[in-house]
């Protein structure tokens, strides 16, 4: 009991100790490595950005955000319809687009900022709008904050996530084209919906942190899960449990099925269908 205690206390400092820094330095942009010190609150500012699709057929998106709040939707005419909303020079989004034999790649990126950076003395808000009519995949790195994902209604093929400390809604409900997910949880609370009427396989792969994992999956469209767990409490009452693999009274190998592979960290794991 005693060496499982010590266990979850170690592992509990080294990720604390490292996600104190996420929300300063957890994106490196190695174009802007030099800026100017700013301690003051500062007025606040509003960029909106609008980026057309210039002939690309497929888009690789990159979004890396080091702290705030980040929203992501649909709805958008152009590629990519923006609002950021800052209170600090060195929180300007820089936003890079190019494309290459009707191949796309757009880059959102938040620069890095000074060590003494103050939590408090910062607001950082990002709301962006993609089209729906567009394949992409999506690669999503966040440091800290608060993060409303819904991208259901986006054409992503692959979608990665790396979350820091916080809060992340992430909405892939019935996704058209979804094939694979992945997830690296951080500390913080996570909601996955995965509910619809899926018509092709999905495969999620999620990396557990410390905190909740809550996954929302369809009664009607078969599941198997398979939770390694840690120290972690799981909640999976309408589940069949076999070893460590879980699966629902729909699940089918014939038939088209959503798989998904936890490997837990610290905290609690909810396996809820609808």
């Amino acid at each position: 009991m005693k060496s499982i205690k010590f266990y979850k206390f170690l592992l509990l400092f080294f990720i604390l100790t490292g996600l104190t820094f996420i929300s300063c330095n957890y994106i490196h942009d190695n174009d802007n490595d030099e800026f100017q010190k700013d301690t003051t609150k500062g007025e606040l500012k509003t960029d909106i950005k609008v980026i057309k699709l210039n002939n690309a057929k497929f888009v690789d998106v990159e979004i890396l955000m080091a702290a705030g709040k980040l929203k992501i939707t649909d709805g958008a005419d152009n590629l990519l319809e923006a609002g950021f909303i800052y209170n600090r020079e060195d929180l300007k989004a820089r936003i890079k687009y190019n494309v290459l034999d009707e191949k796309g790649t757009l880059k959102i990126i938040q620069p890095s900022t000074d060590n003494e950076y103050k939590i408090k003395s910062y607001k950082n808000i990002w709301d962006l709008r993609f089209n729906n009519n567009v394949p992409m995949n999506m690669l999503i790195k966040f440091g800290a904050g608060d993060a409303d994902i819904n991208v259901n209604e986006l054409l992503i093929k692959n979608l990665d996530l790396k979350l820091g400390a916080g809060k992340a809604n992430i909405n892939l409900k019935n996704s058209k084209i979804l094939k694979k997910v992945d997830i690296e949880m951080g500390v913080g609370d996570v909601t996955v919906d995965l509910t619809g009427d899926w018509e092709h396989n999905l495969n999620v792969d999620i990396e557990g942190g410390i905190g909740k994992l809550t996954i929302l999956l369809p009664e009607k469209v078969g599941v198997k899960a398979e939770i390694e767990k840690g120290l972690t409490d799981i909640n999976a009452r309408k589940f069949i449990k076999d070893g460590s693999l879980y699966y629902n009274k729909s699940y089918n190998e014939n038939k088209p099925f959503i798989e998904v592979k936890i490997n837990t960290g610290i905290g609690q794991v909810n396996l809820e269908t609808r």
